[in-house]
């Protein structure tokens, strides 16, 4: 609830007090940083939803996608760019109406990409 400070000095404080190695943060329709406490660099990721029909639980799509990507060894930035692909598919429908599958994304990313 810091509306003084920048985001990445928000998460240099975060660092000091939590042990962390990294840090996701989602901003919405301005999109999502990782910040990462070893070398205080970040990455970012924009938001790639276009179609609105529910925000609820976008964020949340973003990060599951991102740490089961992280944790199966992908990059951060590969992690990061799947998991903002999920984020702009669950924007398209109401709360969790739909699951969004590898094959969605595949088909996301393809489309983006091309």
């Amino acid at each position: 609830k810091d509306d003084n400070n920048k985001v990445n000095k928000l998460a240099l404080k975060f660092f000091e007090k939590y042990d962390f190695k990294i840090l996701v943060v989602t901003s919405g329709s301005s999109g999502s940083t990782i910040f990462f406490k070893k070398n205080n660099n970040s990455i970012f990721c924009p938001a790639f939803g276009s179609r609105i029909v529910d925000k609820t639980g976008a964020g949340d799509s973003l990060l599951a996608i991102f740490s089961i990507c992280l944790s199966s060894g992908m990059g951060e930035k590969l992690s990061i760019f799947l998991g903002s692909l999920a984020a702009a598919e669950s924007l398209n429908y109401i709360a969790n109406e739909k699951i969004i599958d590898k094959n969605t994304l595949i088909k996301s990313a393809e489309n983006l990409l091309s």
